[in-house]
């Protein structure tokens, strides 16, 4: 289902008041939203009839008698399409979440600005001061969307199986990370642009009451998707995102089955069609057809709008499996987990990269890279592959410096770890295995130090593919540190690279 967090405080509360206040039996149903939120709930004269009009808007126009009918007030619904059907917008806005899950400060009930302790030092009584970085917090949505549309594409832009083998024999498909959601247009798909009531471009994705028009984007149809459009006389339900086959049906004449969806006996509902979702479309009003074959799913577009906004630390997955009848990669929520499990690879088990950096003749990238430690002033860039930032370099300082992970952490130290030229650079780009040796063949010769690029989608590839072939399929690339270039126990990496 979608998302209702309502705000804190106030009245807002009244969006979830069911019964007339000091009644424990006559309905409750909100005042009417005033007339400027049928054009645009954008207006600032798109205010609900509970309020004053706002400064310089024609009330005359509004038709505030009255609340709103039980047809277009129902409580099962009180979530959807807020400003427009009420005048308010009674939700927390998206940007709570994202400040929660990536800012060093948030703010706490009573609006004061307080530390978040998903980024602090939660005992400094112990010998743990490290202080998690932004980029190891993640959050990932089994939600409302098709599988269909978020699919990784093959070379033709078609939806892939979610399963599926390269040249090289290795897992390719499952759902498509941050940057393909963008670059492939599939957020304008998914969910459109909320803020400027822009709806997805996939009709499955709007929330409606009334059947929707229109066929899915990555498959030129509809069903069986979500089965198809139905009807809904009591104006208490939505259309559905997508369906799926249940393991076993269910029983709506049981009156063990709570909540089973096919209890009406006039139901043209997809989720009581048995076998092919066609045997049930235009079934005759009154037909019996009391046995719960499939799972729904709503269109997902709170819980989607906070997986934008997180970028590259979010994880879209539908809760729509594509088959539950055979094991395989594209059976139940395996695609999902994979694509989560993929995503955590890269932040732990690696430096994949999600762009490409620009390499000039020299296989060289222009990046700087900085080590941050706390040291209590005894600050010292020395080693192998160290040395103290040069004075070219001091503005890249200041803005780590202003990074509040370097000031959470309490840094005092910064040093440049080099990057790697002439043959340590290419033993570094093509030796596989550590310690890496810039000897011929990778053998003999001197232990290299420092860091390299390494693009296996780039043309020509740079690098050794056998160093990045963990890395997923659209970002085979990373910046590779090797032996004493690795950074020290406790010290935080700031990455500056310039132009792509």
């Amino acid at each position: 289902e979608n998302d209702c967090s309502i705000k804190d405080g106030g009245q807002y509360y009244f969006a979830a008041q069911i019964y007339a206040p000091g009644s424990q039996s006559a309905p409750y149903h909100l005042p009417k939203p005033r007339a400027a939120c049928a054009k645009d709930p954008n207006d600032a004269c798109c205010r609900s009839c509970g309020q004053a009009a706002g400064e310089g808007c024609d009330s005359g126009k509004d038709d505030c008698s009255g609340s709103l009918a039980p047809e277009d007030d129902q409580i099962n619904l009180r979530c959807f399409d807020q400003k427009r059907r009420f005048g308010i917008d009674f939700l927390n806005p998206i940007d709570r979440y994202v400040t929660g899950l990536t800012s060093q400060v948030v703010p706490d009930s009573k609006g004061q600005t307080v530390p978040n302790p998903v980024f602090q030092d939660l005992n400094p009584a112990d010998e743990i001061s490290n202080v998690r970085d932004p980029g190891l917090v993640f959050i990932a949505g089994i939600v409302g969307v098709p599988w269909q549309d978020i699919a990784r594409k093959n070379s033709k832009k078609e939806p892939d199986l979610l399963e599926g083998l390269n040249k090289e024999g290795q897992p390719v498909g499952g759902f498509q990370n941050a940057e393909e959601l963008s670059e492939n247009g599939t957020w304008d798909i998914i969910l459109g642009d909320p803020a400027s009531y822009k709806k997805p471009t996939d009709p499955l994705m709007q929330e409606s009451i009334e059947p929707r028009q229109g066929t899915n984007p990555a498959t030129g149809d509809a069903n069986p998707i979500n089965g198809h459009e139905y009807s809904i006389p009591d104006r208490n339900d939505l259309q559905y995102a997508c369906v799926f086959n249940l393991k076993q049906s269910r029983d709506c004449t049981d009156p063990s089955q709570t909540a089973c969806d096919c209890a009406d006996t006039a139901n043209d509902n997809p989720l009581c069609c048995p076998g092919d979702a066609t045997l049930c479309k235009g079934l005759p009003k009154g037909t019996p057809n009391q046995e719960q074959y499939r799972a729904k799913s709503y269109p997902g577009l709170r819980e989607l709008s906070l997986l934008k906004a997180a970028g590259g630390q979010a994880i879209v997955a539908s809760i729509c499996p594509k088959q539950m009848e055979t094991p395989g990669m594209d059976y139940g929520y395996r695609a999902a987990v994979r694509t989560i499990i993929d995503r955590l690879k890269l932040a732990l088990g690696g430096q994949c990269l999600g762009r490409s950096l620009a390499p000039n003749s020299d296989g060289q990238v222009p990046c700087l890279i900085l080590e941050a430690r706390k040291t209590g002033g005894d600050c010292k860039c020395t080693g192998k592959a160290r040395q103290p930032v040069q004075d070219a370099h001091q503005q890249a300082v200041v803005a780590a410096m202003a990074n509040p992970v370097a000031q959470g952490l309490g840094v005092d130290c910064f040093c440049e770890i080099l990057q790697l030229a002439g043959t340590e650079l290419h033993a570094c780009q093509m030796c596989p295995t550590e310690p890496v040796m810039d000897g011929n063949k990778c053998q003999g010769g001197k232990q290299v130090h420092g860091w390299c690029y390494i693009d296996q989608t780039a043309m020509p590839p740079l690098g050794n593919a056998d160093i990045v072939k963990k890395c997923p399929e659209t970002e085979r690339r990373l910046i590779r540190f090797v032996g004493e270039g690795t950074g020290a126990t406790g010290a935080t990496l700031f990455i500056t690279c310039t132009g792509e």
